[in-house]
């Protein structure tokens, strides 16, 4: 009976590593061999398993790694060919290593984009934001005046315009900006991303009523705004 129990423990644990080795296989082959092939595979290898069994960690770690792999890989490339990008696909290209905070890399992209297309008004106005994160405000002022330049009504710009000058201690000018850009609010066209929700819209506003010490116009704004957030 012993040997019995043995041989069948045996089995199970052999049973086990196949498991695991199969688990492995479509991403050891990607590893390997990290061809557009080999990670379709994977992904769909690992996506079956998923669905099967939701609560098996490993196939999620997995496809995680091949996400983050491949799409490493295929932003290298696209920097690497910036220059033989069109104009769509540089922006995009530079708005993906913005979203992943690849502010140096991004701006590059956009300084390519400005020199062919100097009158497009949406990668000036990234470039701005990017310039933003990095905190050199100078330089994304300049940007977002040229994206409010080359399209008047381009609402994000003129907010983020104002956040700049407000961070430079450039008060009456972020609080001109701020007006001037509220008339062109709700305008902003369907294929753009909002960059500030109504709140921080209206935070950036108070920020800039209580900089220019406007106190009549501040305790309007903030009675208005406790209504609204309440909280």
């Amino acid at each position: 009976m012993k040997k019995i129990l043995f041989v069948l423990c045996i089995c199970i644990v052999s049973i086990g590593l196949c498991a695991e080795i199969d688990q492995r296989k479509p991403f050891m082959d990607y590893y390997k061999n990290p061809n557009f092939s080999n990670v379709l595979k994977a992904v769909a290898f690992y996506g079956n398993q998923i669905e099967l069994d939701s609560t098996n960690m490993m196939n999620k770690i997995y496809l995680l790694n091949l996400y983050n792999m491949e799409m490493s890989s295929i932003l290298n490339d696209l920097i690497e060919n910036a220059d033989s990008l069109n104009p769509g696909e540089a922006f995009q290209t530079a708005n993906m290593l913005l979203s992943l905070h690849q502010y140096e890399d991004a701006i590059k992209i956009y300084n390519r984009i400005n020199a062919k297309t100097p009158n497009w008004s949406c990668p000036w106005r990234h470039k701005g934001e990017a310039l933003l994160k990095l905190e050199d405000y100078q330089n994304s002022e300049i940007s977002l005046r040229k994206a409010i330049e080359t399209r008047k009504d381009h609402y994000d710009a003129y907010l983020m315009l104002a956040e700049v000058l407000y961070k430079q201690n450039k008060n009456k000018e972020a609080f001109d900006i701020f007006t001037e850009g509220s008339q062109y609010a709700g305008q902003t066209e369907a294929s753009e991303e909002t960059v500030y929700n109504q709140k921080q819209t209206d935070l950036l506003y108070i920020n800039i009523l209580k900089a220019n010490k406007m106190k009549k116009e501040l305790k309007k704004a903030e009675e208005k705004f406790s209504k609204k957030y309440k909280n």
